[in-house]
């Protein structure tokens, strides 16, 4: 099985699934939980459907002028290297049982 994930911070993405010579796409989108900014993630695909609470918080990120360049690159590529783990965890589970 080969998962490819394309995902940005603030704007969501898409999956692509390879699986005995089938292909699934999926939609990544973000949604606001609460008033508090935090963030969630939802995958839709084939009629299903997986949500990832707390992803981050949108008032937690800092700005470019609140951080050097590196740790502003850092600190939104370890919240994208998070989701995207955690979307293929999610994946790999789905289609073990598929």
């Amino acid at each position: 099985m080969i998962i490819n994930v394309d995902y940005e911070v603030g704007t969501g993405g898409n999956v692509s699934v390879e699986k005995d010579e089938e292909t699934f796409d999926f939609e990544i989108t973000e949604f606001d939980e609460n008033d508090y900014a935090d963030i969630g993630v939802e995958v839709q695909g084939h009629g299903e459907s997986w949500i990832l609470n707390d992803v981050y918080n949108r008032n937690a990120l800092p700005g470019h002028e609140d951080v050097r360049t590196d740790e502003y690159n850092k600190i939104f590529n370890d919240i994208k290297l998070e989701v995207i783990d955690s979307i293929k965890g999610q994946i790999e589970s789905h289609f073990e049982n598929v």
